[in-house]
């Protein structure tokens, strides 16, 4: 007899729709999964720079100093530019997801209801220069690639205002966790749903590892499940339709 290949269980695909008591979403389409995937192929990194050479420039400022010479402030300057740039320029990929996001206007410290445009890397000291957290910045980068309702805002915790919540997850719903020491945000964690595996979920997003990737996170530390909608349809008076 001819032996039978088990074959391995395809990856859940979203259903046709979902209904609750209120709405009606169709979740039949995740068009930003495409472009996640395609970035996900691309295997998008960071480059965190080469720390010898970078202390080497700095180390060389103080011993310059340290001789009497006066190194001068326009020199440290030039030297903290140069840095900067090559920071970006090595990053320039994540720099143009961070580009498409501003900070949460509910953390302006006057309460100002204020945004701003981010800087993509900043310096940690030391000489020594970093990416500014881009898991936020990688979802909404992919939601506008796709022609999908986006947010815009660079803070994990505020995805959690966006779109129709769902009492369950669907493939390429966005999805909100604590922090977690493998992301590095201090607001949490935001990526696209990809499937279940016992307790645990499957993340697609960047920002994961210093990079754009798949990772596990118990499924019982889910903050929400958002669907890419224009506007959260649980706050409809009178909600009827199918919402695309």
């Amino acid at each position: 007899m001819a032996k039978t290949r088990m074959r391995k269980p395809a990856v859940p695909m979203a259903p046709a729709a979902m209904r609750t008591d209120q709405i009606y979403v169709d979740t039949s389409r995740a068009p930003w999964m495409t472009v996640a995937n395609a970035e996900l192929g691309r295997r998008i990194r960071e480059w965190k720079g080469d720390d010898s050479f970078t202390m080497l420039l700095y180390e060389a400022v103080v011993q310059l100093q340290g001789l009497g010479m006066d190194t001068g402030a326009e020199l440290k300057q030039e030297l903290r530019r140069a840095l900067r740039e090559e920071m970006q320029r090595r990053n320039a990929r994540i720099v143009g997801y961070l580009e498409t996001v501003k900070t949460d206007p509910r953390r302006d410290p006057k309460r100002l209801g204020r945004s701003w445009e981010l800087a993509p890397v900043y310096e940690k000291g030391g000489g020594r220069w970093d990416v500014t957290a881009w898991c936020a910045a990688f979802v909404n980068w992919c939601l506008l690639r796709a022609g999908a309702p986006s947010l815009g805002l660079a803070t994990a915790d505020a995805w959690l205002r966006f779109g129709t919540p769902l009492p369950t997850p669907v493939y390429g719903c966005v999805t909100v966790i604590p922090p977690a020491k493998a992301t590095g945000s201090t607001t949490g964690h935001v990526a696209f749903y990809v499937k279940t595996e016992g307790a645990h979920i499957v993340l697609l997003g960047g920002n994961q590892g210093d990079s754009v990737s798949t990772m596990y996170e118990q499924d019982d530390r889910v903050l929400g499940y958002r669907w890419p909608t224009a506007f959260n349809h649980f706050l409809m008076a009178q909600p009827s339709g199918v919402i695309a």
